[in-house]
């Protein structure tokens, strides 16, 4: 965005808007979507804090609060799953 000599790089959409939404939620404790979830299961525990509705979202997310450091490596997390 921008004209002449200056032009910025925007986040814009959905993505950098649920981020926002998250990060007022977490205040204080660490809060992420079950999109994230999923990527970090088994390195990290987390306890479930349902759905939430966010302003800007087209859905309501589901929502956890992060934990402890489980795992070291994929390997620690691949051993309970098989």
């Amino acid at each position: 965005m921008g004209s002449g000599g200056r032009h910025e790089q925007l986040a814009l959409g959905e993505t950098p808007n649920l981020a926002a939404r998250l990060q007022n939620l977490a205040a204080p404790i660490s809060a992420i979507s079950s999109t994230t979830h999923r990527l970090v299961q088994g390195y990290f525990t987390c306890d479930d804090c349902g759905i939430h509705s966010f302003k800007g979202s087209r859905r309501p997310r589901g929502v956890s609060r992060g934990g402890r450091k489980r795992a070291q490596s994929r390997l620690d997390v691949a051993k309970p799953s098989g």
